[in-house]
């Protein structure tokens, strides 16, 4: 079988922040391991008002984890900046492109340099995050249809993305790897130094909602359900909103839990985010609709066991490993029960020890080199 040497890896790597961003940093260092990676990034990666957030970078002076930085080549609406990035990268005579998407809307430009590099039968994978996207725009259809059918093969992380893929290019080869889990987030922290850092009780029980604060991720579920929880009971909110937070301020100020809930509504950088994942017991995730989610693969680096709602690929990435607790989408008093069922959580360590070693970085790495090598031959 032909190896893979050199392999261009486009998507969004650092200064820009967020889930995606670190994903793909940790998937670089993995693939660096069995071969030369060639990171590449946007020179813009939103127009300003298709991004609800403050910013789209990390905090000055935030630590870079990838060992280069990736040139920043494609702007997403230029579409002559495509056939330049194109050729750019083409310079370099990679084996195989990989891609790693999350919304439709990067469709046209991912799209058009998968056809560039096929039509000089170079293999093109794709990492697929999404492909209905959680708010749903009308060019969702045929954005993704032209990216999905500039492919060799995709790789999901969840069975309805899975089914999306195959609705949509039913011919293509597709894998299937969970989210691994994160591991530079450092080490899990004293549970009662962290919770001195935030000013946490030491004997309180400690749920935690951490990542953004949009409708579909169901903070909203969750407060409600808190309402009903005992005085030892602790909820941790902490992540930027996007979206306006007025309503989550007076479900928090009507609460009869009220003193028990911490809103910290900013962004976590990620030198921060092992203190409140150290101050947890619980990491909630009440989402609406989902795929899969790369807060579980942190709460999971941490041994943290998780509350999830069935929703998209969170029951098969809790459920087979007895990691957490499983409930219904939407459904209040099913969640508030879990909390109280998990108020004296079980020793989860050995069940997210299991996930760890099946679905690691390294696996996934190899997983996609050999497919890129498959396609080659």
């Amino acid at each position: 079988m032909p190896k893979i040497k050199k392999l261009a890896f486009f998507s969004v790597f650092h200064p820009y922040r967020g889930g995606i961003a670190q994903y793909n940093a940790a998937l670089y260092k993995a693939l660096s391991n069995y071969c030369e990676v060639l990171p590449y990034t946007f020179s813009r990666q939103y127009p300003a008002f298709l991004f609800p957030g403050t910013s789209q970078y990390v905090p000055e002076g935030s630590p870079n984890p990838l060992l280069k930085d990736a040139p920043q080549l494609l702007d997403s609406i230029n579409p002559l900046s495509w056939r330049k990035a194109a050729q750019s990268i083409l310079k370099q005579k990679p084996d195989a492109l990989l891609l790693s998407s999350w919304m439709p809307f990067f469709g046209p430009a991912m799209g058009f340099l998968a056809r560039e590099f096929r039509q000089l039968k170079i293999p093109v994978g794709a990492v697929l995050h999404n492909i209905t996207p959680h708010e749903p725009r009308f060019w969702d259809n045929a954005f993704n249809k032209y990216l999905l059918k500039s492919l060799d093969f995709g790789l999901v992380m969840s069975s309805g993305v899975q089914a999306d893929f195959e609705r949509i290019v039913p011919n293509k080869t597709v894998l299937f790897h969970p989210h691994p889990v994160y591991t530079h987030f450092g080490k899990k922290l004293n549970k009662e130094k962290a919770r001195q850092m935030l000013g946490l009780p030491s004997d309180a029980t400690v749920f935690l909602f951490f990542g953004l604060i949009r409708h579909y991720k169901g903070l909203d579920t969750l407060l409600r359900a808190f309402a009903g929880m005992p005085h030892h009971a602790h909820l941790l909110i902490a992540g930027e909103a996007y979206e306006s937070l007025a309503p989550y301020e007076n479900l928090i100020k009507t609460s009869p839990n009220a003193k028990n809930i911490h809103l910290h509504a900013r962004y976590i950088p990620d030198e921060e985010v092992q203190t409140y994942f150290s101050a947890a017991d619980v990491n909630v995730l009440p989402y609406k609709t989902a795929t899969q989610s790369g807060v579980l693969s942190v709460a999971y680096h941490f041994d943290l066991p998780v509350l999830v709602t069935d929703v998209g690929g969170l029951r098969e990435a809790v459920e087979p490993y007895q990691a957490g607790l499983v409930v219904r989408p939407a459904a209040e008093e099913d969640l508030k029960d879990a909390l109280l069922t998990m108020l004296n959580p079980m020793d989860y360590s050995a069940a997210i020890q299991s996930f760890k070693q099946k679905y690691s970085w390294e696996a996934l790495a190899q997983k996609i080199l050999s497919q890129c090598a498959l396609t080659q031959k």
